[in-house]
């Protein structure tokens, strides 16, 4: 379990030259970045989601509701082995 951890904390430092942009949590006023970014930030959730589900060995159910009325579910199974 101890090396996990260490793996985790060397994987995860990050240099201070190329931090990553913060981004103000307010709801965009233009509808098309509004979709763009729904969009790009749905697939990267999904993503994040099918990871933990792979590293934990854990179920995942997950549900977005969208502005214009779509519902998207995606879940996971823990696998066999």
């Amino acid at each position: 379990m101890i090396e996990h951890s260490a793996y985790f904390l060397t994987t995860m430092k990050k240099s201070s030259s190329k931090s990553a942009k913060k981004v103000a949590t307010e709801a965009i006023p233009n509808d098309r970045n509004r979709q763009i970014t729904f969009s790009k930030r749905k697939w990267g959730l999904l993503k994040k989601a099918y990871e933990l589900s792979t590293l934990c060995d854990c179920q995942i159910g997950l549900v977005i509701f969208s502005n214009n009325n779509k519902v998207l579910r995606c879940g996971r199974e823990k696998q066999e082995r």
